[in-house]
């Protein structure tokens, strides 16, 4: 059993590496498949910062996607660890019908994947 555990998880770890490590290489090259002369060229256009009569402006066309990733963990953060300090607090100190699918569902939150 534990080989084939290996045998199913070993490649599929080696196969995400590689997913990763491509992607992160493809930034700085110019043209993944044709052209890898290094470049900084991409994150120069998406993070671009100027100096502006009125101080930094972000000019890049990432930033608006950074802030409102900044935003939405911002609020998101202290409501889930509201709600998972609720839910800890009903299945370790409460007795109550359905708790048992309760805990399914809260545990279910770490097998799905969020995309």
């Amino acid at each position: 059993m534990r080989r084939l555990c290996y045998g199913v998880v070993l490649p599929w770890a080696a196969l995400t590496v590689v997913i990763y490590a491509m992607a992160l290489v493809g930034g700085f090259v110019e043209t993944w498949g044709r052209d890898y002369t290094p470049t900084f060229r991409h994150y120069v256009k998406a993070f671009g910062v100027e100096w502006g009569p009125r101080g930094f402006l972000f000019t890049g066309a990432a930033w608006d996607s950074f802030w409102t990733t900044v935003k939405l963990s911002a609020i998101a953060a202290p409501l889930t660890a509201g709600l998972g300090i609720l839910a800890a607090y009903l299945l370790t100190r409460q007795r109550f019908a359905g708790q048992s699918v309760f805990e399914f569902g809260t545990m279910l939150s770490f097998a799905i994947p969020a995309r």
